[in-house]
């Protein structure tokens, strides 16, 4: 049943005010529904509440008690329809649901276990080693010894110099290697094997061997998300320097103490006798005595290598993510998938650049809109003379990066890469031959000294040295 006609009338003088009510807009508002969703949310629900009652009251008797309270609390207003319209909104989705959207927001905050984050390669039983050692001390060569050897490989290194290094090398040596940087593509048919920098390493394809170079930048709080975790490989070489060993001492005590493990044997130094409580029942020493840096000596406690076994700090830690986050902040009201949008927020833009800024932005919306999104850099004709110019060319160099970047990840929206890489050589030429004219302009602005100047100056003093003495 509908309302009374009486009833009605009382209903809509008092919803007239409803939607221009401040304090039950903010109060919406606090809930989640969006400010501009106001207006068209409030004149539903007033249509809705006077000719649909049933959908707001279980039956009669509710309805009325609701008029009853209107007539006699005329001073509460349009609070009393607060908690109707509340309800409306939830169920015609103006507001999501709190408690889905708290849960779903917890989970994709928790960061607490970043080892299970790639199931399939931890599911793999993976053979890991490590080439230990300073710069030239062949640990690398070892590994891609290994590398050439395998029916398919991967090289992963954090410049893309070593990655363009090891792609020259084993194409050379008969190996067939593509070449995957963030700002360069090389693709070779039928190749093996791939050479790439870290970040772009494919985490879905499996590699019967894979080798990733100065490992010891997994501790690096700018790349160190992109690291060893996700690597689907059966042998894994891992290289860098000696940084890494206390780490690796680290995991081999915990794995020992695991009741689980099938070890029967463990190698360790003489840190093992330095309080900590290990489940071993017998201990044969290969010396005992060890070398201190100048002697042989006696072994005995070494409190530095206490200190590094008894570490209180955890294995994980948050990377920096400034330029992330200023990213995630421009990029906030693009329609766009949240995949996409990490994505773009991990392209090497330089957004600190007002230009860079506003042509990534306007990639973002171009791709958001599925749209094909044009390169829109434009270089000068002729090369930069001055060091603004060049700074210029440079900035336009960065974006052309960019550009080809995302190309690699979203081929559909990206299609001027052909474009891109013609006028990044174009702008490589720009930038060699503004170097050479900014330093031979500073080098023509250096104040030179007259022919003859240095002897005129001395001619003086001499003079006024010889007049001192006269008098």
């Amino acid at each position: 049943e509908g309302w009374l006609a009486a009833d009605k009338k009382i209903l809509e003088r008092r919803l007239k005010t409803f939607g221009r009510d401040f304090e039950i807009k903010s109060m919406a508002v606090a809930a989640g529904l969006n400010d501009q969703e106001w207006g068209p949310a409030t004149t539903q629900f007033r249509r809705s509440l006077v000719s649909h009652p049933e959908r707001h009251f279980k039956d009669t008797r509710e309805m009325h008690d609701f008029v009853e309270g209107l007539k006699t609390n005329a001073a509460a207003g349009a609070l009393q329809f607060y908690p109707l319209f509340l309800t409306f909104v939830k169920e015609n989705a103006y507001i999501a649901d709190i408690s889905q959207d708290t849960q779903s927001l917890r989970e994709l905050t928790d960061l607490r276990l970043p080892h299970t984050w790639y199931p399939k390669a931890h599911a793999m039983k993976r053979k890991i080693i490590y080439h230990g050692g300073p710069t030239n001390s062949g640990k690398t060569y070892e590994a891609l010894l290994r590398l050439k050897q395998a029916n398919d490989g991967l090289y992963c290194g954090p410049l893309r110099l070593l990655a363009l290094e090891i792609y020259e090398n084993l194409n050379m040596d008969g190996v067939y290697c593509s070449l995957i940087t963030g700002e360069e593509k090389r693709e070779i048919p039928s190749a093996t094997h791939v050479a790439c920098t870290v970040e772009m390493c494919n985490s879905s394809a499996v590699y019967d061997v894979a080798v990733l170079d100065e490992i010891q930048l997994m501790g690096d709080s700018e790349r160190g998300w992109a690291a060893l975790s996700c690597l689907q490989a059966k042998e894994i070489h891992v290289c860098g320097s000696m940084e890494a060993v206390d780490l690796v001492r680290e995991k081999m005590f915990t794995l020992w103490m695991d009741t689980r493990n099938c070890y029967d044997v463990l190698v360790a130094s003489d840190a093992i006798g330095m309080g900590l409580n290990l489940n071993i029942g017998r201990i044969i020493f290969d010396s005992i005595l060890k070398f201190d840096g100048s002697d042989m000596v006696d072994i005995t406690p070494s409190l530095e290598k206490y200190v590094s076994l008894a570490r209180l700090d955890g294995d994980y830690f948050m990377c920096k993510f400034a330029d992330i986050k200023e990213a995630a902040v421009l990029l906030a009201d693009i329609p766009m998938p949240l995949a996409e949008r990490f994505t773009f927020c991990t392209a090497p833009a330089n957004l600190r650049n007002p230009l860079a800024r506003r042509i990534f932005v306007d990639y973002a919306i171009g791709h958001g809109n599925q749209r094909s999104v044009p390169l829109d850099v434009y270089l000068p004709k002729m090369a930069p003379r001055n060091e603004l110019a060049l700074r210029d060319v440079e900035i336009k160099a960065k974006l052309i990066d960019v550009y080809l970047w995302l190309s690699y990840r979203f081929p559909d929206t990206f299609k001027m890469q052909a474009e891109a890489l013609e006028m990044k050589d174009r702008v490589l030429e720009l930038v060699e031959e503004g170097l050479v004219n900014v330093t031979y302009k500073k080098s023509d602005d250096k104040p030179k000294k007259k022919v003859g100047e240095w002897n005129t100056d001395r001619t003086k003093f001499v003079r006024y040295a010889d007049a001192r003495q006269a008098n």
